[in-house]
Parts: C-alpha cells; structure tokens; sequence
C-alpha cells in the first residue's frame, strides 16, 4: 500500500474491517469524517492515525460509525410525506384493491435509527383504516435496512427521546407511541402494533453480494425510499445503486430520493416524474 495517499489506506483498512466499501464515497466526505476522530483521538496527521486504527480495535469501530451516514428524523422533509399519505399511498391501496392483491411492500433501503420507516408505517397504518372491511386481510410489509449495525439495534428497539419525536403530530404520538413506567420521562417507545409493521436487517447497498435484502429477492416492492444517501457516492456507485433499486421496484410503483438528488440519464428513461422537485418518480410498465 505504499503507493497509495494516507486516505485511501485508512479508506481500505475499514473496508476489510466492516465489509462496507467506502473507498467509493465520496473521497472529501470521508475526509471531513475521518478527520473529527482525529481530532477526538489528537491525531497530528493521517499517517499518525492510521498507525493508530491499525493497533487499537476500538477506534476501527469508532471510525466505522463515524463514517457511515446517519442523519435522519421523523418525517425529514415533511412535504414528501404529505405527497406519500395524500397520494402515493391511496393510489397505491386502491390499485392493489383493484388488482385483488391485499399486498403491501415498502423498503427504506438507508434508515438509519428508524426514524424514516417509523413515520412512513404511520401513514401506512393511518391509509389501512380507511380500507373498506374485506375478508383478505392486508399484508404489509415494511423494511428497513442500514449499513450500521448499531442503528439497526436502535431501530429494532423503537425507543426515542422527546428532542428525536419534535417532528411527530401529537395525535401520532398518542396513537402510536408509548410511555410505560420502566422508561426514563423524556423518551417513548413505539406502540406494539405500529413495530409489529417494520422489520430491520443489515444491508449494504454499495457492496452486497445479492440484489435485494435477504427475503425479498423474488418479491417486488412497492415503494422504496432512498433518500440523502446517494450525495455522498461516486457517480459509479451511485447508478449501482439506482440499477439495484430499479430492479427490485415493480413496474408502476415508486422511488423516492432525496431533495438533493436525481436520477442519472442511464436510468431516466426508466421513471416517470411524479413530482421533480419532490424527487418522487413512478417506475414505467
């Protein structure tokens, strides 16, 4: 590795470690990242911490952690959801009606803590109580997967402080939320009925070996959310991932990405815009 900048070996060594492969991120974000554990651990350069990373293991994992990308709230860019539960969901319910087919699938393919899949199963569960009373029940499915295990341990917990739930309406938070006597006065828990909804697995988008989440590779999802991910990607590896996404979107449901994002020309052909400036696209066929 001799030939190779301080940050591409740093780059490659948490590769190995974590088996995500951020050498294809973008090179000045994980730059900005590496340097606040530097500046944590009193790095005087990159040469200084590399030695570090590669003798302490506690500091991999920190780095790891530092690295990936986890910002996130409930219901961030609040007109995006007000597009899901005002349109996307209802023509989505009434085409399964039409179609005899009481399935749902919806995928945050970068949840982060859960906030994202915890508010999109809110209006999930809000547009399944204006469905008229059938014999076939719904079957939904709502998935979450992140690169980070921790946030998924999070996710999978359905506990938040108050700070985290400022973006919740208060008829949510009654509705879906809990606060039993064991936890602290300033956090909730989700509801038992809104959790039964979601499930959280490990997945990483940028280098996975299979196309999908394991469980769904046969089956097509209606929605999936990709959202303030795909800034930090090389170009390549960003139409990797809309090509991923692609295929596991079944022909007329929806891709939504972030405000900051859009899709690139190889695969424009392939959507059609629901609304541009929302970054919300229907897949044709």
């Amino acid at each position: 590795m001799d030939s190779l900048t301080p940050l591409q070996n740093i780059l490659i060594l948490v590769s190995n470690w974590s088996g995500c492969d951020f050498s294809r991120y973008n090179p000045n974000s994980m730059t900005r990242r590496i340097q606040r554990r530097m500046i944590e651990t009193r790095s005087g350069n990159m040469e200084e911490y590399l030695q570090q990373l590669m003798e302490e293991p506690q500091e991999r994992r920190a780095l790891v952690s530092t690295l990936v990308i986890k910002v996130t709230d409930f219901f961030r860019d609040q007109p995006v959801f007000d597009l899901l539960a005002q349109q996307i969901l209802p023509d989505l319910f009434a085409l399964k009606r039409q179609r005899r087919l009481h399935s749902l699938r919806c995928w945050s393919s970068a949840c982060a803590g859960g906030e994202e899949l915890y508010s999109l199963a809110m209006l999930v569960a809000e547009e399944l109580r204006k469905q008229p009373m059938e014999d076939e029940p719904w079957g939904i499915t709502l998935l979450g997967t992140d690169v980070d295990r921790k946030s998924i341990s999070l996710a999978r917990r359905g506990r938040f402080s108050l700070q985290m739930m400022a973006g919740v309406p208060e008829s949510f938070q009654r509705r879906y939320f809990l606060q039993p006597a064991s936890l602290v006065l300033d956090s909730m828990q989700v509801a038992p009925a809104l959790r039964s909804l979601c499930s959280f697995a490990v997945f990483d988008l940028s280098s996975a070996p299979t196309l999908a989440p394991p469980g769904s590779i046969f089956a097509e999802y209606d929605l999936i959310l990709c959202r303030n991910m795909l800034i930090y990607c090389q170009l390549s590896l960003k139409i990797e991932i809309l090509q991923r996404l692609h295929h596991c979107l079944r022909p007329g449901g929806c891709l939504v990405l972030g405000k900051a994002e859009s899709l690139p020309a190889e695969l424009n052909n392939g959507y059609v815009s629901v609304d541009r400036s929302l970054k919300v696209y229907r897949k044709k066929g």
